[in-house]
């Protein structure tokens, strides 16, 4: 789960990376990480058509494991 500041969201982990989405005012963004590259997209869902992701950003990421 990803923490968003305010509340948790499930994310879908897996070998390629780190997919999670969450709401931001009426936008829904979809951040997915690439775990080979560190790469990180934000995707904003275009809210005429649900299926549709338009890109906002990327990003490198460093994946680190921490143990609680």
């Amino acid at each position: 789960r990803i923490n968003t500041g305010t509340t948790w969201q499930p994310a879908i982990v897996s070998d390629r990376g780190i997919l999670f989405r969450t709401k931001v005012g009426d936008d829904t963004l979809l951040y997915d990480i690439n775990r080979t590259t560190g790469q990180m997209r934000v995707l904003k869902l275009n809210q005429n058509d649900p299926n549709k992701f338009s890109q906002a950003a990327t990003a490198k990421c460093e994946l680190t494991h921490r143990r609680f």
